[in-house]
């Protein structure tokens, strides 16, 4: 053979070795293109469970913060004072908002608590949890936002549910206060810092 057919030869194996090489890059980044929209399709379905969804309609600056601190969240700085549209502050404090009954209901349900129970109450609203705890076909654990809190003797707390009138708790509510204990506490972010709650009571206002 002649050195340039072998020369040729050669060229050509390495053109076919460069074309195999490609092809095999081609499926690897369309199966990561592939798994990357698996990827985005199941967090578009990830369904969060929101304690207390009436909130969502009602005018408000954002809703009630889940973290318990301060600063900023999401870009959006808390406001000591501002009605967040529940008759709160970014805070959870009452800003004395009017034509918002369930607002005075509320305090007054909270004020009984504090003075029967001999207790601060904490009036910020705070997302809690209980581990695996989710609400049937939810891929995510649910969530409660209890209308106060105080902290027990030995460190733990106990959330409060607010009714008034003829309101009562949605059965998802019930549930998850059923299965808080402190054997399965719900947890929070307070003021910085994970609590445990242990307990729930519920006062009913008239």
């Amino acid at each position: 053979m002649k050195p340039g057919q072998v020369l040729r030869r050669a060229g050509e194996a390495v053109l076919h070795s460069a074309d195999q090489a490609k092809n095999k890059l081609r499926g690897v980044t369309d199966n990561i293109v592939t798994h990357l929209d698996d990827v985005k399709r199941a967090v578009d379905d990830v369904d969060v469970f929101d304690d207390k969804p009436d909130l969502a309609d009602r005018p408000h600056t954002h809703r009630p913060h889940t973290d318990g601190g301060g600063g900023d969240i999401g870009g959006t700085t808390k406001r000591h004072g501002v009605d967040r549209g529940d008759g709160r502050d970014d805070y959870g404090h009452f800003v004395g908002s009017e034509n918002r009954p369930w607002v005075d209901k509320e305090k007054i349900g909270l004020d009984q608590v504090a003075d029967d129970l001999q207790v601060p109450v904490v009036r910020e609203q705070v997302r809690s949890s209980i581990d695996g705890f989710r609400q049937p076909g939810a891929s995510s654990d649910q969530g409660r936002f209890f209308d106060g809190l105080f902290k027990n003797a030995d460190g733990t707390y106990t959330g409060i549910e607010i009714k008034s009138g003829d309101a009562g708790r949605t059965a998802a509510q019930e549930a998850f206060d059923a299965a808080v204990s402190p054997t399965s506490p719900a947890t929070a972010i307070l003021d910085g810092e994970r609590i445990r709650i242990v307990d729930v009571i519920l006062r009913e206002v008239p």
